[in-house]
């Protein structure tokens, strides 16, 4: 995305560019008219002159789309992705600001720090100028004595959870049972498969 210098550098090459045609092209027609005025009647090649010189004239008019109004337009369109930009930006500085001033507070429940790190992750995830932030979000529940981790299920993210030592311990607690079951019906359902093939 084009910045605020390099849009302003286009215009002022596009305004310079329209200028200069343009007072080439009003040379010419002051030119003709001084010897309009004159009422002399012209000789051919006095006539032949003219209209080379209208000839000239037309070709460094700038032409209203081409030269003046695509060049206009696409600057103008620069400008408004650059605002949009600066606007998108500043909204997620002020969230992220108000994330970290949940975080900051020492009343703040796991749960409204969980909502704060989910705020922060999402848009660090969606513009890596923002990834320092998150770290700093991270370290700054980690001093607190609590724990923050980023849930997957496979390839599926989840986000950041927020939580307690102990909670942290049920969790590990919760996650080994869970994978030792898994493991036990992995067992069994390919016990059932080698039963099968061998009845077979």
């Amino acid at each position: 995305m084009a910045t605020q210098q390099e849009i302003y550098r286009s215009f002022s090459e596009a305004r310079e560019n329209l200028t200069d045609r343009t007072l080439r092209a009003g040379a010419l027609l002051r030119l003709m008219q001084f010897r309009f005025k004159n009422g002399e009647r012209l000789a051919d090649s006095e006539e032949h002159d003219i209209g080379v010189l209208v000839d000239v004239c037309l070709e460094s008019m700038p032409h209203h789309y081409s030269d003046v109004n695509d060049p206009l337009d696409e600057i103008e369109s620069q400008f408004r992705r650059s605002a949009n930009g600066e606007a998108r930006r500043a909204e997620r500085i002020e969230r992220i600001l108000n994330a970290m001033q949940i975080v900051a507070r020492f009343d703040t429940s796991c749960e409204e720090l969980t909502k704060a790190a989910e705020t922060v992750f999402n848009i660090a995830k969606e513009d890596q100028s923002f990834e320092p932030d998150w770290r700093t979000l991270v370290e700054t529940i980690e001093a607190r004595g609590l724990h923050i981790c980023v849930e997957t299920i496979g390839n599926f993210c989840l986000g950041p959870d927020v939580y307690t030592k102990e909670a942290r311990k049920e969790k590990l607690k919760t996650r080994r049972a869970i994978n030792n079951m898994r493991t036990s019906i992995n067992k069994e359902v390919e016990l059932s498969r080698v039963k099968l093939r061998a009845g077979a």
